[in-house]
C-alpha cells in the first residue's frame, strides 16, 4: 500500500507566475504515465518520439489539477478540466490577462486559452497544432496574437510507419577498435526521412486569441527554432 500510494502520488507542483507577478497557476501532473498511455504507438526518428496518430509528443503526462491564484488575496480556484486531460505548462500572456496551453487528444493536439481573471477555459476549434517538434505555442509581445505551429496542408499521403525489409541489415566497423553505438532514433533508411519530414514539417500562423482568426506566415517547413522579435514585427525562424 505505501508503494502504491507513492506510484499514485502527484509530482511536484508547476508554479508560473504572469509577467506582473500578481497572479499564478499551479499545475500538477500525475507522476507517472497510465499503461494507455505506454501503449501509444510511436515513432523514434532523429532523437524525437512522436505520436503518429495525433502529430505530437509521445507521451504528456495527464493533468492532476489546475489553480488559478492572487496573490493578494488566499482564494484559489479550481480551473475545472477532465481527469484525462494531458495538457502542456500553460504559458502566461505578457499583459498577465490570458494563458494558453496545447491538449493532446486522441487524433489531434489543440490550443486552448485561458481567462487570467476567472480561469475559464475556451478552444480554439480551428487550430490543430503541431507538437512533434519544439514548441507550438508563444505569446507574441502584444499580448493579443499568439505564434504557432499549426499542421500543414498535406498533399502526399502519409508514408507507412512499417516496411518489410527488402534484405539483412549489415553494419560493420573498419577498425576492430571503434564501437558502434546503437541509436535506435537515428534516421537509418529514406524512409525514415520521409517519415521525419510528414510529421515535423508545420505550418508558422498567427492566431487571436479575442476573434480566433487564423493569419498563416509563408510556407510549411521543419523549424527549428521559432520566436518572436520583440516589437511583433518580424520572426526570427531557425531550419
Amino acid at each position: 500500500e505505501l508503494i502504491g500510494g507513492y506510484l499514485r502520488a502527484a509530482k511536484t507542483p508547476i508554479v508560473v507566475f504572469n509577467p506582473q507577478r500578481d497572479r499564478m497557476l499551479i499545475h500538477t501532473v500525475e507522476r507517472y504515465p497510465h499503461i494507455a498511455g505506454l501503449a501509444t504507438p510511436a515513432l523514434s526518428l532523429a532523437g524525437l518520439r512522436i505520436n503518429p496518430i495525433n502529430n505530437g509528443p509521445r507521451q504528456v503526462n495527464r493533468c492532476r489539477s489546475l489553480q488559478l491564484k492572487r496573490l493578494d488575496s488566499e482564494r484559489t480556484i479550481d480551473i475545472r478540466i477532465p481527469s484525462t486531460f494531458p495538457i502542456s505548462v500553460p504559458e502566461w500572456s505578457p499583459d498577465g490577462d490570458q494563458f494558453a496551453f496545447m491538449r493532446t487528444r486522441a487524433r489531434d493536439v489543440v490550443l486552448y486559452l485561458g481567462d487570467g481573471e476567472s480561469g475559464g477555459l475556451q478552444p480554439v476549434v480551428d487550430v490543430r497544432l503541431n507538437g512533434a517538434l519544439g514548441k507550438p505555442v508563444q505569446w507574441l509581445p502584444d499580448g493579443r496574437n499568439l505564434l504557432c505551429r499549426i499542421l500543414a496542408e498535406r498533399a502526399e499521403r502519409r508514408p507507412s510507419a512499417f516496411r518489410t525489409p527488402v534484405g539483412p541489415l549489415v553494419e560493420d566497423t573498419v577498425q576492430p577498435e571503434l564501437r558502434v553505438a546503437r541509436m535506435g532514433s537515428f534516421l537509418q533508411s529514406d524512409r525514415d526521412e520521409q517519415l521525419l519530414e510528414y510529421y515535423a514539417t508545420s505550418q508558422l500562423a498567427i492566431v487571436n486569441s479575442e476573434t480566433h482568426t487564423i493569419t498563416r506566415i509563408g510556407r510549411p517547413a521543419i523549424f527549428s527554432r521559432v520566436q518572436g522579435a520583440p516589437d511583433g514585427q518580424y520572426i526570427l525562424v531557425s531550419y
